[in-house]
């Protein structure tokens, strides 16, 4: 619920969609959402390939999210960890504080097969910074911290 404050959960749209949209058409992404739940958009809950029609699909589906809930990261780790394929990169947005032992299990994950490079990013709130630089530090990821204000 709390990237409800400000306008985070409008950077972050408008930061996922350019994301999508600069991806060749030859990768695949998973994009999740979560709270204490894990959202994907319908058809892309697998790694897929966002091209054409898909990626319009996509966008439609992000201007509808809304925040909500808490911030507990571990599902989506577990769902982008347990499907066949393992991501190669994964960018971690919160905006919120996380639980150590929920780090500590996402490292876990990572380390339990090949593991990804985690670049985690603080949205508009450094509570979960020490969390964060931990992940990014662990896996050979970065972490960014982008401060409140206009996009």
């Amino acid at each position: 619920g709390s990237m409800s404050r400000g306008n985070r959960m409008d950077r972050a749209r408008a930061e996922v969609t350019a994301a999508v949209w600069a991806l060749p058409d030859y990768a695949k992404a998973c994009v999740l959402f979560y709270d204490t739940t894990v959202v994907s958009p319908p058809g892309f809950d697998a790694f897929t390939r966002l091209r054409g029609a898909s990626r319009d699909d996509f966008v439609a589906f992000l201007a509808g999210m809304r925040p909500s809930g808490d911030t507990s990261p571990i599902g989506a780790f577990r769902r982008a960890f347990g499907q066949g394929e393992r991501p190669d990169l994964v960018y971690f947005l919160s905006d919120g504080e996380i639980n150590p032992e929920e780090v500590d299990a996402i490292l876990a994950l990572n380390a339990s097969g090949r593991p990804a490079v985690i670049h985690c990013i603080a949205l508009g709130s450094d509570a979960g910074k020490v969390q964060l630089q931990r992940v990014a530090a662990v896996s050979g990821g970065s972490f960014t911290f982008v401060p409140e204000g206009p996009q």
